[in-house]
């Protein structure tokens, strides 16, 4: 009998804390994506100093400008945060954790704040741990920017170094990568 309650107890316990959510594994777990959800979520409010490290394509004010990044919004389970290049704010990252999992969307404004022509691509995490998850160009990326259609957002955690890394990779090189200090809130 206690065998039993202990298998029930157990199996109740997986089913809350994956919030009843099926992922195959290639995704991880959900566990991992809500951890690290929630870690870039409890930055709320900070803002980050950054830096370009790498860019395939060279744009003289990602490469030279002063990145920050600001966790500007955090609603239940979406989240903003705000990507600035010198004076300029046009760009956010959206996270969303839904029943099907973490997602991640770019939004660019134009400077009047209305939607950029190229606005809203991104995919979904489909492997990754509490401090790193992976997005895939999704089906809507690829149809507004069929170019994109190999990208792969990376989000990391590194927390020996300290920082946040954004990186992204096209056909499976390196395109963009940019670092941002969490020692030095501003």
């Amino acid at each position: 009998m206690r065998c039993h309650f202990a298998l029930v107890f157990t199996t109740l316990v997986a089913i809350i804390l994956t919030g009843c959510r099926s992922y195959s594994p290639m995704q991880g777990t959900q566990l991992d994506q809500d951890q690290f959800y929630h870690r870039l979520a409890a930055l709320k409010g900070q803002s980050f100093p950054g830096r370009t490290l790498y860019m395939s394509e060279p744009d003289e004010a990602m490469l030279h400008g002063d990145l920050v990044m600001h966790v500007a919004k955090v609603d239940g389970g979406t989240m903003h945060v705000r990507f600035l290049v010198d004076d300029d704010d046009s760009r956010t990252w959206i996270l969303r954790l839904t029943g099907r999992g973490l997602q991640l969307k770019h939004r660019h404004l134009y400077p009047d704040g209305m939607p950029h022509e190229v606005t809203n691509y991104g995919g979904w995490a489909v492997q990754g741990s509490g401090m790193s998850q992976s997005f895939p160009a999704d089906d809507e990326t690829k149809e507004l920017l069929p170019q994109a259609s190999t990208n792969v957002w990376t989000m990391t955690f590194d927390p020996q170094r300290q920082v946040f890394i954004y990186d992204l990779q096209r056909h499976g090189r390196p395109r963009y990568r940019a670092e941002f200090d969490l020692s030095s809130p501003m």
